[in-house]
């Protein structure tokens, strides 16, 4: 009768230490989908972009091939890529609908982390760089300030530059700004594009608001504000692939309405044409 008793309690002990275990490891795995076995793709699947549907439809359960050079001659997949594979065969590739909820949590800590390691390269860098220009006594916009700081302010540069200038204490909020009058004597003495905006910016170097093109279709646009109703526009947009397409102007416009300190956040392209003081195309 003891010894039965003995043996009941050991089987107890030991379903419960199982359980115990079975318990701790789904925790903390909570987010990990089980392991599947990594199986070498069929001839078919091999990474050929010919051979890749023309369109990927996710719904439609149409799948990326897993790119051949993942795998070693023998079909076994090469160190250092097991899980990228298993993510592939486990989620899909597009992952597929059903499984998006449980890959973005299965993801979200790796992002999350990689985050993290981008912007500490990149804090890092933007401090080398302060004391870099330190040590060469070059003009640094951004002295002194934290990469938070910098953060705030850097992406006005290209978008609200007097802003962007006041900010960075290359100019105050009562620098000189053109005027009216100014603009009209400077598109009355010039007659080309580039020493308009050469006599502008020496004036009011930083214009209020800058929207650039890229090198397939290269305009610049500027919007000096005059007051809190009316601004002035100077455009110029040229050509790549035929230097004879070149529209360039310098126009007066006024706005129904409070044009605030930014003058970015309104709707620019609605205001109502006063004057034009420049006008220069060639087809």
């Amino acid at each position: 009768m003891k010894k039965s008793f003995i043996l009941i309690t050991v089987i107890l002990a030991l379903a419960l230490i199982t359980t115990g275990v079975f318990v701790i490891a789904q925790r903390e795995n909570r987010t990990l989908p089980p392991q599947q076995e990594v199986k070498n793709p069929a001839p078919s699947q091999n990474y050929v972009k010919e051979d890749w549907p023309k369109e990927i439809h996710a719904d439609a359960g149409d799948q990326l091939p897993i790119p051949k050079e993942y795998y070693l001659e023998d079909g076994s997949v090469k160190p250092g890529y097991e899980e990228r594979v298993w993510e592939w065969e486990y989620f899909g590739n597009p992952v597929r609908p059903e499984m998006m909820e449980e890959y973005l949590a299965y993801m979200e800590p790796k992002w999350e982390a990689m985050r993290a390691e981008t912007r500490a390269k990149a804090e890092a860098r933007y401090y080398e760089q302060r004391a870099l220009k330190a040590a060469r006594n070059e003009d640094d916009p951004y002295a002194g300030m934290t990469f938070d700081e910098y953060l705030e302010v850097s992406d006005l540069r290209f978008k609200k530059p007097w802003e962007w200038a006041v900010l960075c204490g290359q100019i105050t909020e009562d620098s000189p700004r053109l005027t009216l009058e100014q603009a009209r004597a400077i598109a009355a003495e010039n007659t080309d594009y580039e020493s308009i905006r050469a006599a502008i910016e020496s004036i009011q170097p930083y214009e209020d608001v800058s929207n650039r093109g890229g090198e397939a279709s290269p305009f610049v646009l500027s919007w000096y504000r005059i007051d809190e109703h009316h601004a002035l526009k100077l455009f110029y947009q040229g050509s790549n692939y035929d230097s004879t397409l070149i529209k360039a102007y310098l126009k007066y416009y006024f706005f129904e309405g409070e044009l605030d300190d930014k003058l970015y956040d309104i709707d620019m392209e609605g205001m109502e044409c006063l004057e034009t003081l420049f006008e220069l195309t060639k087809d």
